[in-house]
């Protein structure tokens, strides 16, 4: 949808409407974010993409995400939204472009969900009202913002998520990524990028064992500085665990070469990948 049709059209006047992309559009520091709050109008959405992108992005470019996300999540903009993508540039004023949210406590409808960077504590806020969603991706990055609010639950609060995809700051540590998965127990598939700090076979071993049963899929990728003594040997002891140790050897686990050399000249990455589709076919040829 071009922009220039928003001169023409309101939201107002498109009530039907049922899928939405939206790139490089901004409320250019008009606090009242009169623009994004015609999104109040769409009962009917269904599929929401809102990317800003750019380095000319306004001052309140943060501030934007943040109506965008409270309005979809807290006041019951979009009501039987489905796919719901935001994102920002990467860094803004030298900041990392994380919204500040507000604690939900309503289940919406949203089913595929994907946000470019969130604090763990923010994470929290949301967990209530993603009950429904089975995809969940952080395009960018979870940081740690040393307000942990963790809350014990009586039930999961991700039951049918089966698909997630994290990207974590180097203070998210496993006590973190626990809490998380505790929250998605018929997880089938997990693309999970962190440190050097997190290469512990046994402790992997005994998270996903005990926290994710279901999973079929996985791609853990940890990153290290090039020719660092302790991030080598982690590597070795990760791959020599795996050699000896049932769990591992049950998911045909790999170590195939990083494939993504956009993060530094300086690090390097340890690549783990279950293969479970393959020992599944290789079994049922010789059952």
């Amino acid at each position: 949808m071009k922009y220039d049709i928003f001169s023409i059209y309101s939201f107002n006047s498109l009530i039907q409407l049922r899928l939405l992309s939206i790139t490089f559009m901004y409320s250019f520091n008009d606090n009242s974010f009169t623009f994004w709050n015609q999104l109040s109008s769409l009962k009917y959405l269904r599929s929401l993409e809102i990317m800003f992108w750019g380095n000319s992005e306004p001052d309140n470019c943060i501030e934007e995400k943040e109506f965008i996300i409270r309005s979809i999540f807290n006041n019951d903009y979009c009501p039987l939204l489905k796919y719901f993508t935001i994102s920002t540039p990467g860094r803004q004023r030298g900041m990392p472009t994380i919204p500040s949210l507000i604690t939900t406590t309503k289940t919406t409808y949203i089913q595929y969900l994907s946000i470019d960077s969130l604090t763990f504590n923010d994470l929290i806020k949301l967990l209530p009202a993603l009950q429904n969603v089975k995809s969940f991706c952080l395009q960018n990055q979870l940081y740690y913002d040393n307000k942990s609010n963790e809350q014990e639950h009586n039930m999961p609060l991700l039951p049918n998520c089966v698909r997630l995809q994290l990207k974590l700051t180097y203070d998210i540590g496993f006590e973190h990524i626990e809490y998380i998965l505790n929250q998605t127990p018929n997880l089938k598939d997990l693309f999970l990028w962190g440190w050097y700090h997190l290469a512990n076979a046994k402790k992997w071993k005994l998270l996903l064992s005990i926290q994710c049963p279901k999973l079929m899929k996985l791609e853990l990728k940890l990153t290290g500085p090039i020719f660092d003594e302790d991030f080598d040997q982690a590597l070795d002891n990760f791959e020599q665990e795996c050699k000896t140790t049932p769990f591992w050897l049950e998911r045909n686990v790999t170590f195939p070469d990083d494939e993504d050399w956009s993060i530094s000249d300086c690090f390097s990455n340890l690549v783990v990948r279950y293969n479970i589709e393959k020992v599944s076919f290789i079994q049922s040829c010789f059952s």
